[in-house]
């Protein structure tokens, strides 16, 4: 029987994933490592819900066990200018999620943990080898009119980093708090917060490492939103955030370097809107002021993250993503970037049980000096591209292939990049 799918309401927009657990992706403060670039979530994961119902049960306790093998090869491991290593990696990704309570959908009470762990093997350069660990707690309470979501997580990586352009081991601690009240059948307020921690080392084969600044930000944002009908609702608020940069060591010497720590305000608005059963559009937009230790500011400037999906044919659907974030450099010391950017893709389901998806997009990254005397003419201009298709052996198993193709081109000797990888994946979920 051929499989049906619905419209997914919160799009594929960075802003309101997770229901509202990670504040707008406006005050972002981090960019995750990632061996391949991940696109929007799957709306044709939407049909693995319904197996949610097949967890084990062990009385008041669910679980699911799950697992996901990608084997491929990568021209560009460190994403090098001139001296390319290339290789070929297997991944392996064994988990569990456990969930109690309301928590198939978050629509009621429930908390939920996640464990995956994943090792990393490279055929030719071992150096490069690394186990993984990624944990997420999620706990959800709702009532009449109030809703409060909590995530916690803690991730290390290793992978590519595109800005600083290199092999990078890094942690991640992530706290979000998002709270919700109902004041009429039309009115809502928001209060969301997050506080995250990033550590990142550049690692060096047959070297020394180099460690990159690191990131710990808080951000608050506040909405009030109202509810024009079930297609329509705007929002306004502001967001208020404090990053504090720690060292960030130089090659080659015992010393070590302070960027200037940074707070930052935002005003925006939000909005979605639900056109037809085919096509729906949500976003945020506003503007950003930042100050940095010394006495310097930047802005007002523009930020924005808008998203829209189109549901083209029955088993066809088109979505994109535009962007403008402000982020801290990793890699160079008191800097920081706007990238601007898209990502645009395509999905279709086609003889029941094969996928095709086809993703890409574009971004500039245009950095910036946050400390006096620091002018920085450092300006990328970064593309990518990725067809997959799949194939759904059963309800539990999913397998496939890919390829991806990188370009960055800059201003800046030493940051151009061509990377390309193709391979093998394949996922199992209880």
């Amino acid at each position: 029987m051929e499989k049906s799918f619905s419209l997914p309401i919160t799009l594929s927009c960075a802003t309101l994933v997770m229901a509202g657990l990670v504040p707008s992706g406006l005050a972002q403060g981090y960019q995750p490592v990632a061996q391949l670039e991940e696109g929007p979530r799957s709306f044709f994961d939407a049909e693995a819900e319904a197996s949610l119902a097949k967890f084990l049960n062990w009385g008041a306790f669910n679980a699911r066990p799950h697992a996901e093998l990608k084997a491929y090869y990568d021209s560009n491991l460190t994403l090098a200018d001139q001296k390319e290593e290339e290789d070929f990696i297997w991944r392996i990704s064994p988990g569990i999620e456990f969930g109690v309570g309301e928590f198939r959908g978050e629509k009621g009470n429930y908390v939920t943990l996640d464990y995956t762990m994943t090792g990393s093997i490279y055929t030719k350069y071992s150096d490069y080898n690394a186990l993984d660990h990624d944990v997420a707690m999620r706990a959800g309470w709702r009532t009449a009119k109030f809703t409060a979501n909590l995530l916690q997580s803690y991730t290390t990586s290793n992978g590519k980093q595109v800005e600083s352009g290199s092999f990078v081991d890094q942690e991640v601690y992530l706290t979000g708090l998002a709270l919700k009240y109902d004041v009429s059948d039309k009115t809502f307020a928001e209060l969301n917060g997050r506080q995250s921690f990033v550590n990142s080392d550049s690692i060096i084969r047959d070297g020394a490492d180099v460690q990159l600044t690191s990131v710990n930000e808080w951000a608050v944002e506040g909405w009030f939103n109202y509810k024009f009908s079930e297609k329509v609702s705007i929002g306004a608020g502001p967001t208020v955030g404090w990053r504090d940069l720690h060292d960030h060591a130089e090659p080659d010497t015992v010393s070590s370097i302070d960027s200037p720590n940074q707070t930052f305000e935002q005003l925006l608005v939000k909005g979605s809107y639900l056109l037809s059963d085919k096509v729906a559009f949500v976003g945020a937009s506003g503007l950003m002021f930042s100050q940095f230790q010394g006495d310097e500011e930047e802005g007002p400037n523009l930020v924005l993250e808008l998203g829209g999906t189109w549901k083209a044919l029955q088993n066809t659907q088109v979505s994109l993503d535009v962007y403008r974030r402000d982020q801290v450099s990793y890699s160079i010391v008191s800097e920081n970037y706007f990238a601007t950017g898209f990502r645009a893709t395509l999905q279709h389901q086609f003889r029941e049980k094969y996928f095709f998806t086809l993703q890409g997009g574009y971004e500039n990254l245009d950095f910036y000096g946050t400390a006096d005397a620091v002018e920085s003419n450092r300006n990328d201009d970064y593309f990518w591209l990725s067809p997959v298709v799949a194939f759904q052996a059963d309800d539990h198993t999913t397998v496939g292939v890919f390829y991806q193709f990188r370009d960055r081109n800059s201003d800046e000797l030493g940051f151009d990049f061509v990377n390309h990888q193709a391979g093998l994946f394949a996922k199992y979920v209880f």
